[in-house]
C-alpha cells in the first residue's frame, strides 16, 4: 500500500518513540512517500530543540533511502489552497497533505489530529498516532 508519512512521524521516529519505531518496522515492505517539506519541518523543529545537525542529517539520509521524497508541484499548490480554505489548515500542513494525496497515498500516518476530518472526504485513510 502506498503510505505517506508526515513530519510528526519522522520527529517521533528520531526521538525513539516506541509507537513510531514499531510502525517503522511494520512499514518496511510498503511503498513509502513523504513530501520534501516534511524534511524542512523535521530539521526546523529539531534544530530549534538543539539537536545536532550531523545526527539529523544522518537520520534524514535513512528516510531518503526508505521513502520516495516528493517535491511540491503546481497541482499540489492548487490542492493545498483548497485544503487550507476548506479545513482551516496551516499553509505548510496543506502543502504537505496535498503533496501526499496527489502522490497516490491510500494511507497517511501523522501526529496532527486536525488531519482526521479530511479522511472522511478523501479516499485516503489518515491515521493519527501519538496524539
Amino acid at each position: 500500500m502506498r503510505t505517506g508519512l508526515d513530519s510528526g512521524f519522522f520527529i517521533a521516529l528520531y526521538q525513539g518513540r516506541e509507537e513510531a519505531l514499531n510502525l517503522w518496522e511494520k512499514l518496511q515492505d510498503e511503498d513509502l512517500i513523504a513530501c520534501i517539506l516534511s524534511g524542512y519541518e523535521f530539521f526546523k523543529v529539531l534544530m530549534s530543540r538543539g539537536e545536532p545537525m550531523r545526527e539529523l542529517e544522518e537520520f534524514w539520509h535513512t528516510v531518503e533511502d526508505a521513502c520516495e521524497i516528493l517535491p511540491v508541484d503546481g497541482k499540489a499548490i492548487r490542492e493545498a489552497a483548497k485544503l487550507e480554505r476548506t479545513y482551516c489548515l496551516g499553509g505548510l500542513d496543506s502543502l504537505i497533505l496535498a503533496t501526499l494525496l496527489n502522490g497516490g497515498c491510500r494511507r497517511i500516518l501523522t501526529t496532527d489530529g486536525k488531519w482526521k476530518k479530511i479522511s472522511k472526504t478523501k479516499k485516503t485513510k489518515i491515521e493519527i498516532f501519538l496524539s
